[in-house]
């Protein structure tokens, strides 16, 4: 009775396995994943708004000046929002910090907003990576390659970013408040 039983389950076992294996499965179309939207500022009535992005490889702080005032501190992977009357501004940058505050990082970046906009700007600097190879001749006379890799970081600029793209770099990055009085 046993060894029938196992015969049963063998064959019942060995039949599913090859009708799962000629089934054909249904297609299913590709759904992209579901993405929250972060919630944006609508502008004040007359006003415009600019979202200042900061790319999450920079190391450095950096304060972002407009017409002499100090808007906010960005460390690197951060973003803030200021609320701008409508015309032509310009951005400064500088490396944030006592013994850096006059350090230019950035070609001044004009901006003409108009009331009711919403803008977006981002902060980077292109990262390069260079390689050396060389030799080193330990004692003996016996040369020993070297290898040393070199980081450098061009200057970094400001660049007007897609609605999208902003948002984006926002779900990685951390709000920063612009500084009190700031405009």
């Amino acid at each position: 009775m046993a060894k029938k039983l196992l015969t049963v389950m063998a064959t019942a076992a060995v039949l599913l396995l090859l009708t799962q294996g000629c089934a054909t499965p249904v297609a299913k179309p590709f759904v992209p994943p579901v993405v929250v939207d972060l919630p944006l500022q609508d502008p004040p009535p007359g006003m415009a708004v600019v979202y200042l992005l900061r790319s999450p490889y920079d190391s450095s702080s950096v304060s972002v000046h407009m017409q002499g005032r100090n808007l906010a501190v960005l460390p690197p992977s951060s973003y803030t929002v200021v609320v701008l009357q409508p015309g032509q501004h310009v951005l400064e940058t500088r490396v944030s910090g006592p013994q850096s505050d006059t350090e230019t990082v950035a070609a001044p970046f004009k901006i003409t907003v108009m009331a009711e906009e919403r803008r977006f700007v981002n902060l980077s600097g292109r990262q390069s990576t260079s390689s050396n190879l060389s030799l080193f001749f330990a004692g003996g006379g016996l040369p020993v390659p070297v290898h040393a890799q070199t980081t450098t970081y061009d200057t970094r600029s400001w660049k007007e970013v897609t609605e999208l793209d902003a948002q984006g770099l926002m779900s990685i990055a951390k709000m920063v408040l612009p500084e009190p009085g700031a405009l």
